[in-house]
C-alpha cells in the first residue's frame, strides 16, 4: 500500500471519529478560513458546513466576541502553544475552547489548509452548576454569620438571669446565716449547681452549632503529644491513663481533634464507676492509612440497644443529678466527626466496660 494510501486511510478514520464526538471540531487555514467542520461544530456555529467552509470565521462570529476570539487564535499560533478559551457566544452559551497551532515545520507543503484546529465544549450546564453553587455557599455563609450572631446574642439573654438567680441563690444563704437550716443549704446549693448546669449547656450548645464550621488553619499535630495535654487538662488523678505513644503525625485542625479526645476520656472518667478507674487512649492506622484512635474504660458499660441512643443531643443514661454533663458531649464530638469524613461508633456490653471508636481523615486525604 502506498504512503498516499495509508494517509487517506488515516485520515478518514480520523474524520469518521471527529464525526462521532457530539463535541464541535474545527480546522482553519492560514487566512483564518474554515477547512473542516464536524457535526458538532456545525450546531454550535447554527449553520450547516457548506456555509461555513472557505468562509472566515470572523464572518459567522458575533462582534462581541471577535476581539476575544481573534486574540486567543492568534496568541496560540503565535506562541506556538496550546490556547484555551471560555467565551459566552450568544449570550446564553457557554464555549470552553482549545485551541491547537500547526507547527509550520512539521507541515508538508500541500498542508497548509490545515493551520489551526479548535475543539470547543458547550459548558452551559457545568457554569450553570458552578454558579448556583457558588450562590449557594455565598447564601449559607451569609446564613452561618446571622446564625453565629444569634447564638451569641441568645447566649447572652439566657445567661443573664442564670446569673441573677445564682447571685440570689447566695444572697440568700448570706442573709440567713447561722439561722439557715440543713435543709435550705442544700436546697440552695441544688439551685446554683443547677444553673451552673444550665450555663455549661449554653455553652454546649454553641459549641454544637459551631463544630464543622472551624476556620483554624490546619497544622502537623503530634498526636501523643496532644493527648498528653488533653488528659493533663483534665487534671484526673485518680484515674490510672494508659496513652499510647506510638508515632503519629496529622495534618488537622488542633481544637476539634483535642475536643473529640478531651470529651470521650472525659465521658469515660464520669462513667468509670468503679474503684480503680482505668481509662486508654491509643491509635492504630487502617489499610487505607487513615488513624483509628479508640478510648477504652473499666466502667459498667453500656447495653447494645443504647449504643445509637447515647449520640443524640440531651440523651443520658443516668439521671443529670448523679452525673455532671450537657447531655452534648457525644452528640458534639459525633457532629466533629463526621464534619471530617470520619465516623464514630461505641463496642460495650453490661459490666465489661465501652471502648468508643473514631476514624480521622487528616486535611490532605479529605481534599484528595
Amino acid at each position: 500500500m502506498s504512503s498516499e494510501r495509508v494517509q487517506l486511510a488515516a485520515r478518514r478514520r480520523l474524520q469518521t471519529i471527529l464525526e462521532s464526538i457530539t463535541d464541535g471540531f474545527f480546522a482553519l487555514d492560514d487566512r483564518w478560513r474554515f477547512t473542516y467542520v464536524n457535526g458538532g461544530a456545525e450546531q454550535m456555529f447554527g449553520r450547516p458546513r457548506a456555509e461555513l467552509l472557505g468562509h472566515a470565521i470572523w464572518e459567522v462570529t458575533a462582534p462581541a466576541i471577535a476581539d476575544q476570539l481573534r486574540a486567543a487564535l492568534e496568541g496560540a499560533v503565535e506562541q506556538g502553544h496550546v490556547g484555551e478559551l471560555v467565551l459566552r457566544a450568544d449570550g446564553q452559551r457557554w464555549l470552553a475552547l482549545r485551541i491547537f497551532p500547526i507547527d509550520p515545520e512539521e507541515t508538508p507543503d500541500d498542508a497548509s489548509d490545515f493551520w489551526v484546529s479548535v475543539y470547543a465544549r458547550d459548558i452551559t450546564e457545568q457554569s450553570r452548576y458552578e454558579r448556583d453553587l457558588a450562590r449557594t455557599n455565598e447564601e449559607l455563609r451569609h446564613r452561618n454569620a446571622e446564625l453565629d450572631q444569634f447564638a451569641y446574642v441568645a447566649s447572652h439573654d439566657l445567661k443573664a438571669p442564670l446569673r441573677g438567680i445564682s447571685n440570689l441563690a447566695s444572697w440568700i444563704s448570706e442573709d440567713l446565716g447561722e439561722d439557715i437550716s440543713t435543709t435550705t443549704r442544700e436546697d440552695l446549693a441544688l439551685l446554683r449547681g443547677r444553673v451552673q448546669r444550665m450555663e455549661d449547656m449554653i455553652d454546649a450548645l454553641l459549641a454544637y452549632s459551631r463544630a464543622g464550621r472551624d476556620a483554624s488553619e490546619p497544622e502537623d499535630i503530634d498526636v501523643p503529644a496532644l493527648t498528653r495535654e488533653v488528659v493533663d487538662l483534665l487534671g484526673a488523678d485518680d484515674v490510672e491513663w494508659s496513652l499510647d505513644d506510638a508515632p503519629l503525625s496529622l495534618r488537622t485542625e488542633r481544637m476539634p481533634l483535642a475536643q473529640v479526645l478531651s470529651n470521650l476520656a472525659s465521658n469515660a472518667v464520669k462513667h468509670a464507676d468503679v474503684e480503680h478507674k482505668r481509662v486508654e487512649i491509643g491509635w492504630q492506622l487502617q489499610q487505607d492509612g487513615t488513624p483509628r484512635f479508640h478510648v477504652r474504660d473499666n466502667g459498667a458499660g453500656i447495653e447494645a440497644r443504647y449504643h445509637e441512643r447515647i449520640f443524640k443531643m440531651f440523651k443520658t443514661l443516668k439521671p443529670r443529678d448523679k452525673v455532671e454533663g450537657t447531655g452534648i458531649g457525644l452528640a458534639l464530638v459525633r457532629k466533629l466527626v463526621q464534619a471530617r469524613g470520619g465516623r464514630v461508633w461505641v463496642e460495650s456490653e453490661p459490666g465489661q466496660g465501652a471502648t468508643f471508636y473514631f476514624t480521622w481523615r487528616d486535611k490532605h486525604e479529605r481534599e484528595g
